[in-house]
């Protein structure tokens, strides 16, 4: 109050008391000692306290020590002539927490503070509704988190569009989708052609026009084009927004991102033409193979009977001899067409049985001895306990795939060079290494060296064979449980390592 202003520490009229006491804040008057010298009926639903007896009270006793303690600051400060306004929680006599609004009016005569006005005014619904405010604004910012998470898991993009204004509103996973930063502002409606393959723009276009004429709503897929040239697929959903009279606002709609739908339905795709022509392939390849079959053997047949009746006659038993290498060469070939096209259609078949590697290496070992002396090499096997540990294998396949090992081995190693086989086992598997020393592999080779027919430029240098063998054998290893790998640099030579699973229980001791 002004200096001119008379203290109103003097008992109100009862005109005065009665208004005061209709008022629902608290209202009250305290010297500067901080005894009561009024306060009007709501001190009595505020604190159960009666107004009459609070008068000469110290703020204290109305108070209690805590509530008193973070007050104390603000009345020091009235006291001193400055106005204070500050929220403050009081508890009830009826448990109930009441928030307020708090005024300490300085009243201050001829320059002397003489006390303060109190002015106190609930606020606990106010403050109720900023908490639920509150809540709510936080629950408002979890859902968007919670839809930015779910469109980033999804891979499904929003958008919106205002006709009116023209101007569109991504979602960040839409502009992550079309590979742009978050919060992009995209190009208008009918500038974005850069955005699509030319067939994708056009039919976007064209829906998008629809639309907005009709309000038919649409699904389409579209190829996408990202500013780094890599390109994607979407399934974009539009559908108009009206206004209040029922016109055509604006659209709104989602991107899904099926890229790699898309991809995984071109490699099935793929997969089943690959499919379909091995199968075509097989059963041509069985057909032919068969077909060969039966002169090969009537070939082979009378070429034995008429070797028989040559007798001493030496050039044709040179000529027949030809023709009967030749003819066995032939039927290698055939066989091994026949056991390719089998592999390959699921159909090939193994007798499995537990045996040792020692007979099978022994006999390949002797039946390649001749085509090593003749090549000039060195065909050796290294004496191990290994070749004695029991494997599971089928031995008609496991001789096959030896005598494929030691027949590249012979054939593209020079002369005076060395063959050699060697086992090794653990408790899982053992191994069977052969190792020659011929001029070795690159690594493009060794990429293409288990592809059927793929002689790696051997026939020009007029090396025999058919480029089936190894891929064969590969095929043999996986069927038997096991693995065959092959390891080589340029001039190093190459060694082909068989691998078998032990016969349970079997392994070395």
């Amino acid at each position: 109050m002004s200096s001119s202003t008379q203290t109103v520490a003097s008992p109100p009229t009862d005109l005065a008391r009665r208004l005061l006491d209709a008022l629902p804040p608290m209202v009250a008057y305290w010297d500067s000692r901080q005894r009561c010298r009024f306060a009007n009926a709501a001190y009595k639903t505020w604190f159960g306290a009666d107004p009459e007896r609070m008068i000469g009270m110290h703020l204290s006793e109305l108070l209690g020590p805590r509530l008193y303690a973070l007050n104390l600051p603000y009345i020091e400060a009235a006291l001193a002539g400055q106005r204070q306004d500050f929220e403050r929680a009081i508890p009830g006599p009826d448990g109930r927490v009441r928030h307020s609004l708090a005024t300490y009016l300085p009243d201050v005569v001829d320059g002397q503070v003489q006390g303060f006005i109190v002015h106190v005014s609930e606020v606990t619904q106010l403050k109720e509704a900023e908490a639920a405010l509150r809540r709510h604004a936080e629950q408002a910012i979890q859902a968007h988190q919670a839809l930015k998470e779910a469109q980033r898991l999804g891979g499904i993009g929003s958008w919106e569009y205002d006709a009116a204004s023209g101007l569109s509103v991504w979602s960040e996973e839409m502009c992550r989708i079309f590979g742009l930063p978050p919060g992009t502002q995209p190009p208008p409606l009918g500038q974005r052609s850069h955005m699509f393959t030319a067939d994708s723009a056009g039919r976007l276009q064209e829906r998008v026009a629809r639309a907005l004429a009709t309000g038919e709503p649409y699904t389409i897929e579209l190829e996408i084009i990202r500013p780094d040239g890599e390109r994607g697929w979407i399934e974009g959903r539009g559908e108009v927004v009206r206004g209040p009279a029922g016109q055509v606002a604006g659209l709104r709609g989602t991107a899904l991102d099926i890229t790699w739908r898309r991809q995984m339905e071109r490699a099935r795709l793929q997969v089943a033409v690959a499919e379909a022509a091995t199968a075509n392939k097989s059963q041509l390849l069985s057909r032919v193979s068969h077909e060969l079959r039966t002169p090969l053997n009537a070939i082979l047949g009378f070429t034995e009977l008429c070797r028989r009746e040559a007798g001493e006659h030496v050039p044709l038993a040179g000529w027949l001899g030809h023709i009967a290498s030749a003819g066995q060469h032939m039927l290698r070939l055939v066989d091994e067409i026949l056991d390719t096209a089998a592999a390959e259609a699921g159909r090939l078949t193994l007798a499995t049985e537990t045996l040792t590697l020692e007979e099978a290496v022994a006999d390949s070992v002797a039946a390649m001895a001749l085509a090593a002396d003749a090549g000039g090499l060195a065909l050796q096997v290294v004496p191990s306990v290994a070749l004695g540990v029991p494997v599971r294998a089928d031995r008609r396949r496991l001789r096959q795939v030896i005598d494929n090992l030691l027949s590249n081995a012979i054939k593209y190693t020079p002369r005076g060079g060395r063959v050699s086989v060697e086992a090794r086992a653990d408790d899982r598997e053992v191994a069977l290494r052969v190792s020659d020393t011929g001029p070795g592999l690159d690594a493009g080779q060794m990429q293409q060296l288990f592809e059927p027919f793929n002689r790696l430029g051997a026939e020009r240098r007029g090396v025999p064979g058919t480029g089936l063998g190894l891929a064969l054998s590969r095929t043999l290893a996986e069927a038997m449980g096991g693995r065959l790998e092959a390891h080589s640099r340029p001039g190093e030579g190459c060694v082909f390592e068989l691998r078998l699973p032990v016969a349970s229980g079997q392994g070395p001791a």
